[in-house]
């Protein structure tokens, strides 16, 4: 889900804008180490809160505000996007089941 409203976007401190999961993906990929632990350190997780509260995946949020490894929260990270992809297309293909059957009577 990418945020629409400016307001709501997470700014880090590189100045870079993040809208959604997959940009804060890439922004962890390719961010310099000073960057990445400015935002997740032993006192914050600024990424926990934002996903926790404007994008509303607390159980995201719960799992990366507990690791401080760059690497570790990439592959949270990774998991969950999986995880919510394969969630999308079971939905679908239930779907499409549904209305081929519909169609079929």
């Amino acid at each position: 889900m990418a945020i629409k409203n400016s307001e709501q976007y997470f700014h880090t401190c590189d100045n870079t804008e993040l809208k959604s999961v997959k940009d804060m993906l890439a922004w962890m990929r390719e961010s310099n180490d000073d960057s990445f632990f400015n935002h997740i350190n032993s006192k914050r997780n600024d990424f926990a809160g934002w996903i926790s509260t404007i994008l509303k995946d607390n159980v995201l949020a719960k799992k990366i505000d507990k690791l401080k490894d760059r690497e570790e929260i990439i592959n949270a990270i990774e998991e969950r996007i999986d995880y919510k992809n394969k969630k999308k297309n079971k939905k679908k293909n239930i779907i499409s089941k549904l209305k081929e059957a519909i169609m079929n009577e």
